[in-house]
């Protein structure tokens, strides 16, 4: 809350926070209003089992299955009422680079830590050409990693469904810590 954000959404590689421990932890912090939501990042596989990149589902709250290649996670997600966002897609061993292009995907993110200036301009084109959300997410291994890149939604998110239908509906944007002021205004 110190960093002057609304809400902030966890975000476990290959597990989902279960919403008794999510009401727990902010019943523990005793947050004031201060959003808390969960998500997870997915390894994705392609058709062949070789590792192909990771994704980000928002909304989605079941096991899935891990043996499908990344289009049938995307599809599982999407089914259930979830959307996909490509995580830093244009870094090495980690993105799905310019399969980006043809994955069934909600959103990409645009902003990350560990981005070049090359990665943000490649995955901001693949956003506009792609006509899908951009966001941006910190990645964050430490309290002090929290907020290096962000996301800034025009309207206020209180629950996933929320944040879901932000995303579908491109009503999101990547920004930085910097950037947050300009836009309370």
């Amino acid at each position: 809350q110190g960093l002057g954000l609304d809400g902030i959404v966890l975000v476990e590689h290959d597990i989902i926070w279960k919403e008794k421990e999510l009401e727990d932890l902010k019943a523990k912090l005793n947050l004031n209003g201060f959003v808390v939501l969960r998500a997870q990042e997915i390894n994705c596989n392609t058709e062949q089992g070789f590792k192909h990149g990771h994704l980000l589902t928002y909304g989605y709250f079941d096991r899935y299955n891990y043996l499908l290649p990344t289009r049938g996670i995307i599809d599982q997600v999407q089914r259930a009422g979830g959307v996909a966002v490509a995580a830093h897609p244009f870094r090495p061993r980690h993105g799905f680079g310019n399969d980006i292009y043809d994955l069934p995907l909600d959103g990409i993110e645009v902003l990350h830590p560990k981005h070049t200036s090359s990665d943000r301009e490649l995955a901001e084109y693949a956003r506009k050409s792609l006509n899908i959300a951009g966001i941006g997410g910190s990645d964050a291994h430490s309290n002090e990693e929290i907020g290096a890149c962000l996301t800034y939604f025009p309207d206020w998110i209180s629950n996933e469904e929320e944040l879901v239908m932000a995303i579908k509906n491109r009503r999101c944007r990547p920004i930085t810590l910097a950037e947050i002021d300009s836009y309370r205004q």
